[in-house]
């Protein structure tokens, strides 16, 4: 279990630093009894304060599962990379420690199911066209063709990308979404939940964040967390614009949208939203495809985008998909249910891999039963 190595990391350090547990236990608020516990794998550490003592041995906190998974590596981006704040980093590695405990106390084995790193660093045509190429791969691997994608979340969850999403901030400040990626145990992609994420902006994210893994995850290698500015507009990042165009190709392929919007048809912000809610994708992301297929020109997509800032939608998505019709994280919820019903883990247990508090749980188990009766 990731709490036994964890827990045997902690006491070396803490030896390390010739600390005792009465000591540390004090500063990291815990009684000395519980740390003990910790300290032999018998008794999960939670992110807060095992925050509290990596600061206080002098380490990082990914320092603490790399014995298990070398390295947890973190893809970090938003308009000032310094704004990620080390709680957020420390909130998201116990996450994912949550979510490999729980596939290991199942007995599930990471699927190993990522395509082929495909390195790239710059934007011209060419690469452009090597992008088209990776996405027909990748639609043509997951056996989409060139159909409009149901449930993205399910797609890639069947296919061993784990998918969280759940509020960490102010999407203006900290980004949609972070990538996190290491060798042994796979990929997660951590969706930022937030009430200012439509749900189009939520789908997309998880796409961007796909292409990361694709074509950005040798930079994860040997960092504890990458992190870098994507600035807006043309000063973009390069990594930016790759995962970007990724998503908007894999979410709109060009031969369904063209079966859509024939060659020389004139084409209007009803057009838009209808074929917006055809793909489940946002306004600006249609735009965007039409004239990077020809379909519109430069003026036309200027025309469209300042139509939308006019009309007020200019960080609201015009006639948008309701949130409540997706199901997030279901995969981890079903895979919490089943250790439970299988009686592989307590009620405590369940709280602690789901991070809710009691009463959140006994609601969670009632759930659960009434989806075991029918009713």
């Amino acid at each position: 279990m990731i709490s036994k190595f964890i827990g045997q990391k902690m006491e070396a350090e803490r030896k390390r630093s010739e600390l005792s547990l009465e000591e540390v236990a004090k500063k990291i608020g815990l009684s000395r009894q519980t740390l003990s516990l910790v300290e032999k794998g018998e008794r999960v550490i939670d992110s807060e304060r095992l925050l509290r003592f990596a600061i206080l041995v002098g380490r990082p906190i990914s320092f603490f599962f790399e014995e298990k998974t070398s390295k947890v590596q973190l893809f970090f981006r938003a308009h000032s990379a310094q704004k990620i704040i080390p709680t957020l980093e420390a909130d998201l590695i116990e996450r994912y420690r949550r979510y490999v405990e729980l596939e290991e106390i199942l007995g599930i084995k990471p699927c190993g199911q990522l395509p082929q790193s495909v390195p790239l660093r710059s934007f011209s045509d060419d690469d452009k066209n090597r992008i088209g190429a990776v996405v027909q791969e990748e639609r043509k691997r997951l056996g989409i063709s060139d159909a409009p994608i149901k449930s993205i979340f399910e797609l890639l969850e069947n296919h061993g990308v784990r998918i969280l999403v759940f509020d960490f901030g102010d999407p203006d400040l900290v980004g949609s979404g972070v990538t996190c990626y290491h060798s042994e145990s796979g990929p997660c992609i951590f969706v930022n939940g937030n009430g200012k994420m439509p749900a189009e902006r939520q789908i997309f994210t998880v796409v961007h964040e796909y292409g990361h893994l694709i074509f950005h995850r040798d930079q994860f290698v040997n960092q504890d967390s990458f992190r870098y500015r994507k600035g807006v507009g043309k000063s973009k990042s390069p990594e930016e614009k790759i995962s970007d165009y990724f998503a908007g190709v894999f979410l709109v392929p060009e031969d369904s949208l063209r079966r859509l919007v024939p060659v020389g048809y004139k084409i209007s912000p009803a057009d838009i939203v209808s074929i917006k809610r055809f793909f489940s994708v946002s306004f600006n992301t249609i735009v965007e495809r039409l004239h990077q297929c020809a379909l519109i020109n430069s003026e036309e997509k200027s025309n469209f985008y300042r139509l939308v800032v006019s009309r007020g939608f200019k960080k609201k998505e015009p006639n948008a998909l309701d949130r409540k019709e997706f199901q997030f994280n279901t995969r981890f919820e079903n895979l919490l249910r089943k250790a439970y019903e299988n009686e592989l883990i307590s009620v405590n247990k369940v709280g602690e891999l789901s991070g809710k508090s009691m009463r959140e749980v006994r609601d969670l188990i009632r759930e659960w039963g009434k989806l075991g009766s029918g009713s």
